[in-house]
């Protein structure tokens, strides 16, 4: 979960390639990279998310009827 979660960090990896890359042209290119990744990254991560709520929610459930 954590790694889904982690390719989120959008603005440290545009930094980190602000700092590599001098020549705009590959700063261009790294970002046009970056961002679809982040947003991969979010949506898998929120999609993860939704389906351990749905889990958690069942075994919450057994859990207080076997009580």
């Amino acid at each position: 979960m954590d790694a889904l979660l982690a390719g989120v960090g959008l603005t440290m990896s545009l930094f980190i390639t602000g700092l590599v890359f001098n020549d705009p042209e590959m700063f261009d290119q790294s970002t046009y990279r970056i961002l679809p990744a982040s947003v991969i990254s979010g949506v898998a991560g929120i999609v993860w998310l939704r389906e351990a709520r749905k889990h958690t929610k069942y075994w919450c459930r057994i859990i207080a009827r076997d009580r």
